[in-house]
């Protein structure tokens, strides 16, 4: 049977692929997200679900970040000495099932400062699993978890840290404006936001 004249390309291509280095596990994680409509999450609205919680997990850099940026409040608010003598009240806002909480503990620990943290989170799967979470690392003492909506939460003392993790993938569509616009009253009038501001742009375009 007469080969198409084609086909030796087509090899030639093949051959190419195999040469390749595999790709890294992140890149094919994020294989099934490329070139597919999605629709933007509203967590305020539903409760995610774990598999989402994981891919946002996933983005070790964000959370690296956030914990240098908590090094740095802590440094700026309780600077040399003061640090191991005094406790700082933490408040995560929006804690998901953990990973704020634990950058903020990781900071703590490499600041040498003492944190009270409440993690508040209103999806009770994602709070059975910050109960597991506490449990597990051994946090009792030290981490405190609000099952609540932030907007509605009466805390009982105001924070030195606010944390918030609500910039969304598209637009406003984690409503961070008008849940931090809630939260804001849980702040001590010198205390810090992180983050304190930030600019987002969305695109769209015809397909």
């Amino acid at each position: 049977m007469q080969r198409h004249p084609l086909r030796p390309y087509l090899d030639y291509i093949a051959y190419i692929f195999q040469r390749m280095d595999p790709l890294p596990e992140q890149e094919r994680f994020e294989l099934g997200y490329r070139d597919f409509l999605q629709s933007p999450l509203q967590p305020l609205m539903d409760n995610l679900e774990a598999q989402t919680y994981e891919t946002f997990e996933k983005d070790t850099v964000k959370y690296i970040q956030y914990e240098r940026a908590i090094c740095k409040a802590l440094l700026d608010r309780f600077p040399d000495k003061a640090a191991s003598s005094s406790t700082t009240v933490l408040m995560v806002v929006g804690a998901g099932r953990g990973p704020l909480v634990r950058a903020s503990l990781q900071a703590a620990e490499e600041t040498g400062c003492k944190l009270k943290v409440y993690a508040v989170e209103k999806n009770p799967n994602a709070v059975v699993t910050l109960h597991s979470l506490v449990k597990l690392e051994g946090w009792e003492g030290i981490v405190t978890i609000i099952s609540c909506d932030m907007r509605h939460w009466d805390a009982p003392e105001k924070a030195d840290i606010l944390v918030s993790e609500l910039l969304g993938s598209f637009g406003d569509n984690e409503l961070s404006p008008e849940c931090l616009d809630g939260a804001q009253r849980f702040l001590k009038e010198d205390g810090i936001s992180i983050p304190s501001s930030y600019v987002y742009s969305s695109w769209i375009g015809y397909i």
